[in-house]
């Protein structure tokens, strides 16, 4: 599962969304994670994008790196 993620700061104030400051997300803007658009998403199409955006240059810093492990270790579990 995962929430849509977007820059309209008028989001930030309905209940359980969360703002998330470009200075402490890496975002390149201020964005509101908005908790009532959740969708969910296959982890093998997750994989495969991020192999195609490391593929362009694109990468992940070590930080995200064990935690996207660490989640994705979590989330076989429950399968």
């Amino acid at each position: 599962m995962a929430v849509v993620v977007t820059s309209n700061l008028r989001l930030v104030d309905a209940p359980g969304n969360v703002l998330l400051p470009a200075k402490a997300s890496g975002l390149p803007k201020d964005s509101v994670a908005n908790v009532s658009q959740v969708i969910t998403l296959d982890r093998d199409f997750l994989s495969e994008r991020a192999e195609r955006l490391r593929g362009r240059g694109w990468t992940l810093s070590e930080r995200s790196r064990r935690d996207h492990e660490r989640r994705r270790r979590i989330s076989r579990v429950w399968l």
